[in-house]
Formats: structure tokens, C-alpha cells, sequence
């Protein structure tokens, strides 16, 4: 997987740079962007992917992730699983960040009440199993608020030196339901879960009483842009 990796993007890289490009380069992390994991060996090559880093001699890229609570199964240790906790997120990427001068970067992300998105878990909506040893136990329940809630949390503190992971992208903005609650309002109010009631994917729920909207994790984000700004 690295292998094939680096040998895709060198090139570009390099190119780009020989023509005289300045921009910083955000290079997508193989597998969907699910899986950066800095102790996953290459079948190709018997290496980390510490050996197959990308070289900019500008030193201006960032690795970009898409670490969705969905069931993206590991296979001959090359695909990314079920980033649903704080033991996944490390596991997959989270342990890169300390490793490497570019920035991991958060590129989309998303968990909450479209009902048909993956990505949204509730108690009538859970991912299926998948066998040991890349399964998870058979009694986990996985709820999109308490993983939206826990994420924000990790990409707050789980940054190089304690401080926040890069983040810039949130799956979607311009659609309602997601992130924002009403593009009709120019305040573009967030989305929200409500704690007051069992989280159901695909329940929408009133919203200051004048419109309604799915559950989601825009304030959650919102908050979490707040906290990155003043660090």
C-alpha cells in the first residue's frame, strides 16, 4: 500500500514543485483517506509507512483524512475499520501526528441524523460485525452523538505537543441537515443534538420552534473552531 502510495504522488509532487509551484500541497492518505497508520507494514514492501514518507523540499504538505464512523474493513493490514473511538482514531492515523513535520489535516468528517449515511449510528442503526480480530465486541453500541462529542474532544488535544489536529473540513456545509440546520437564515445556525431524547437517525426535531432539521454536529464543530481559534 505505501509503496504504491508514494510512487503515485512523489511524482506529482515533485513535478509541481520543478515547475515552480509555491502552494501548499494537501496529498489524500490511501484507502478512501481512511488509514495513516504509522505501524501498518507494506506487503509490498515490508516497511512502515515511515519509510515511504513523501518528500517536498519546500516542506509545505499536510496528509489529508476522512475518518467517518463507518465500517471500512482491514484487509491484509491495507484498509482502515470503524474509526468510532479514541482507540481507532489512534490507531489508524492519531499515531502518525507526533512523527512527521507535515500536519495530519482533517479534510471531511461527519456523523450524525441523514439516515442514509453510514456514518449515522443509533440504537436501530449500528454498523454490522466483521470477524475477529478486526471486529469490535459484540455488545458495542455506537451512537453518533457520543462519537461526535468524543472526536471534536480528540481533535482538540490530540495535536502535535497536546494542541490541536488541523481541521478545515466538515461533510457538508452547504446542505442542509448536516452542519448547518436552515440556509435559509442568514445566521446559518448550526445543527444540534438533542440531549433531552433518544437519538434516532433520521428523526428531525424543532429547532428555536421555527423550522426543523436533522440532529447533527454543527454546534459541536462550531464550538471546536472556537477553542482551535484562541489556541
Amino acid at each position: 500500500m505505501w509503496t504504491s502510495w508514494q510512487s503515485d504522488f512523489q511524482p506529482i509532487i515533485t513535478t509541481l514543485r520543478n515547475f515552480g509551484s509555491k502552494n501548499i500541497m494537501v496529498v489524500p492518505a490511501p484507502r478512501m483517506q481512511r488509514i495513516l497508520d504509522a505501524t501498518a507494514f507494506d506487503s509490498e514492501g515490508g516497511k512502515s509507512l515511515l519509510d515511504y514518507l513523501l518528500n517536498d523540499p519546500l516542506s509545505s504538505l499536510s496528509y489529508s483524512m476522512h475518518p467517518y464512523p463507518a465500517p471500512i474493513y482491514r484487509v491484509n493490514d491495507e484498509c482502515g475499520m470503524g474509526e468510532y473511538n479514541l482507540t481507532d482514531w489512534s490507531r489508524w492515523w492519531g499515531n502518525l501526528v507526533d512523527k512527521v513535520s507535515a500536519p495530519i489535516v482533517i479534510s471531511e468528517w461527519y456523523t450524525g441524523g441523514v439516515a442514509d449515511l453510514p456514518s449515522c449510528l443509533s440504537l436501530s442503526h449500528q454498523p454490522p460485525s466483521t470477524p475477529a480480530p478486526y471486529g469490535w465486541p459484540d455488545n458495542s453500541v455506537w451512537l453518533s452523538p457520543d462519537i461526535a462529542q468524543q472526536f471534536t474532544q480528540y481533535l482538540l488535544t490530540n495535536g502535535p505537543k497536546g494542541g490541536p489536529i488541523s481541521t478545515f473540513g466538515v461533510y457538508v456545509f452547504d446542505v442542509e441537515g448536516y452542519i448547518v440546520a436552515d440556509l435559509t437564515n442568514t445566521a446559518f445556525p448550526p445543527t444540534v443534538f438533542d440531549a433531552s431524547q433518544t437519538f434516532e437517525c433520521g428523526q428531525q426535531i424543532s429547532v428555536n420552534g421555527t423550522y426543523d432539521s436533522y440532529q447533527g454536529p454543527g454546534e459541536l464543530v462550531k464550538n471546536m473552531f472556537k477553542v482551535m481559534q484562541n489556541q
